[in-house]
């Protein structure tokens, strides 16, 4: 009898230290399944939206940045009656009855966002109903001060903080904080615990990123290109400035009219390639003068507007121009064809192609936004009808940024840059900033050829020339105008009365601050670039020298000196001084000034001011060429 209640005793005792063993195993040592099943019931994750950085302008104003918002939440497990709960949703939100009741009605769900990013107003009435099973959450909304005048270069984000579009996909990595992600903890009736009915999240911020655009160039540029858009009905418009010596953007304007429905979003600037037209023209030019194949002085006989190339007629873009010889100057500033073609025939195809290519011609420019187009430049060998319309500017495409850099290349000196939007980031926290590295220079052209561009350019707007209308009072400028036709993206060829009209220039002459593009698309009531962008681009050359304060410093008619007569300099001992030498001649104009048989050496303006005190010729013997210096003086 004693044995069997002790082995009873020591049953009973074994099961008890089974179910003790099995009791601490769960609720002491770590279960992965268990804690999973735990959260699972009593537990709901939300990711939530961390602060993203900002980006600033050159200036460091905030155009894109982060505020505190609130996103409401259902359970629908817990609302009591959903089509009441609907209804008083429905008026503190200002959404559809019928939007919120299908969020809501079923009740095996969980989890359910009603509405995203309300302000607080809105949280004060919700608060107020005291409504079952509705809750909210702290979290970031991105917001753009200057609303729709960066929304085609920063872009957009989505509900869930992630960048879509533009600069914010470009950086996202860069200025996205750590996204949180937070448990919502619930009662043993699956109630929510929240402290104050609120989640609250502290994540690290995201850096911010100062840009290289100027807002209040920005704000201009766009105000004229809209006015412009209307006034000659076009399709759309693109502008562009960069700083001449970086290639730092200072302005992107891509617009649409308000018949598209892309308004504002699509950066055209970047993503969309046409036909450059005759502002292609000063690169074949450069590359001319480089190989030395036509010098400054040179004439070239432009057949008198009509030229066969093949078994096809090569014309000028106006029928009453029909001219003879022609200098390299005259050729930009009446910007003929034929003239053109000509030196396009004696570079050569391969010569030609491997020219534009090094001024990044069918190359992308690497510019740090998602989405370029690198446009097209045909693989040789190229017939001689397509050798010809290449060297005027058709049967090749670049977008509008890469033309930009590439022509300031041409006027920089000869280095062409990767052109760029955010030059630094700033620690959102400590503000530390931190420029960002850049690439490299790559030189094009020598400096000599780019002096002697930067001349002839400033040709096309004096009198007779077609950038007339892009001149700005007080400064010498240069540029180029453009009258593209527009290819068909139906059919083979061009679309029918549908050009491109633009003008791409520089200010100052002597040392290029700015380049400026202006493009409008199809414009209705005139089609010239010298009558439709070329105004656009005085304004803002305009604008830009006023707001930097140039000193102005043009070189008028009645100031510039077209032949030499070598006067020497007496010294003060009555003596010739045979190293110096004064140009004392007759006052013309510049396009004078390019046709004497000096200025295929090298000029070199100095100093600044309105007037020219004198200007000098030089023997260079090492090189056994000359170097005139005119000097500038105020009034």
């Amino acid at each position: 009898m004693k044995t069997r209640i002790i082995i009873i005793f020591l049953c009973f005792a074994l099961v008890w230290c089974l179910v003790l063993s099995r009791a601490l195993y769960i609720q002491v040592l770590p279960n992965q399944k268990l804690t999973h099943l735990q959260e699972k019931k009593y537990q709901t994750r939300i990711k939530l939206n961390s602060q993203r950085g900002s980006f600033l302008d050159k200036d460091r104003r905030e155009i894109a940045m982060s505020q505190i918002s609130y996103s409401v939440y259902a359970d629908p497990k817990l609302i009591k009656s959903p089509k009441a709960t609907a209804r008083q949703l429905s008026k503190h939100l200002g959404v559809g009855y019928e939007t919120i009741y299908m969020k809501i009605k079923d009740r095996n769900r969980r989890f359910v966002w009603l509405q995203r990013f309300i302000d607080e107003a809105k949280l004060t009435r919700i608060q107020s109903s005291e409504l079952a099973g509705i809750s909210y959450v702290q979290e970031w909304k991105r917001i753009y001060p200057f609303e729709n005048l960066y929304k085609g270069i920063v872009g957009i984000v989505g509900q869930e903080g992630n960048g879509l579009e533009g600069l914010e996909l470009r950086y996202d990595k860069w200025i996205s904080g750590d996204n949180g992600k937070v448990n919502v903890k619930r009662d043993a009736r699956g109630r929510p615990l929240n402290i104050d009915g609120m989640i609250v999240t502290e994540n690290q911020m995201g850096n911010d990123l100062v840009m290289t655009i100027d807002t209040d160039l920005q704000f201009y540029f766009e105000t004229q290109m809209k006015e412009t858009l209307a006034k000659f009905d076009g399709e759309g418009a693109i502008g562009i400035v960069l700083d001449a010596t970086t290639s730092e953007i200072r302005s992107m304007v891509s617009l649409e009219s308000q018949r598209r429905r892309d308004y504002f979003v699509k950066q055209k600037a970047i993503t969309d390639v046409f036909e450059p037209g005759s502002t292609l023209k000063p690169f074949v030019m450069a590359l001319g003068l480089e190989e030395n194949l036509i010098m400054p002085n040179s004439k070239i006989f432009c057949e008198n507007g009509k030229m066969k190339v093949a078994d096809r007629w090569i014309k000028e873009s106006d029928q009453h121009h029909q001219f003879g010889y022609l200098s390299p100057s005259e050729i930009l500033a009446f910007s003929s064809n034929i003239g053109i073609a000509k030196i396009g025939f004696q570079l050569g195809t391969d010569r030609l192609r491997d020219g534009l290519i090094r001024f990044g011609i069918g190359q992308k420019t690497q510019v740090d936004f998602p989405g370029e187009s690198k446009g097209v430049l045909h693989e040789t060998p190229w017939n001689s009808h397509l050798l010809a319309n290449i060297s005027f500017g058709q049967g090749l495409s670049v977008n509008a940024l890469q033309l930009t850099n590439s022509f300031a290349a041409l006027v920089n000196g000869g280095l062409l840059n990767r052109p760029l939007l955010v030059k630094g980031r700033r620690n959102a926290e400590t503000l530390e900033y931190t420029e960002l590295e850049r690439a490299e220079p790559t030189r094009v052209i020598s400096k000599k050829t780019s002096d002697l561009l930067k001349v002839m350019l400033s040709s096309v707007t004096h009198e007779g020339g077609t950038g007339v209308n892009a001149r700005v009072p007080g400064f010498l400028i240069g540029g180029k105008t453009g009258t593209a036709q527009k290819a068909s993206l139906k059919f083979r060829g061009y679309e029918p009365n549908a050009y491109l009209s633009s003008f791409i220039g520089f200010i100052p002459v002597h040392e290029p601050k700015y380049v400026i593009y202006v493009m409008i698309d199809t414009p209705k009531k005139s089609f010239y670039g010298s009558q439709v962008a070329a105004p656009v681009f005085a304004k803002v050359a305009s604008f830009l020298a006023r707001k930097d304060g140039m000193v102005p410093n043009v070189i008028s008619d009645k100031n510039l000196v077209a032949g030499f007569e070598k006067n020497v300099r007496p010294s003060a001992k009555g003596k010739k001084d045979e190293t110096s030498a004064v140009a004392e001649s007759k006052i013309l104009s510049l396009r004078d000034l390019l046709k004497t048989p000096h200025l295929h050496d090298d000029i070199e303006f100095i100093g600044k001011g309105s007037k020219v005190d004198f200007m000098a010729e030089e023997e260079q013997v090492e090189t056994n060429t000359k170097k005139v210096r005119v000097y500038l003086k105020s009034n």
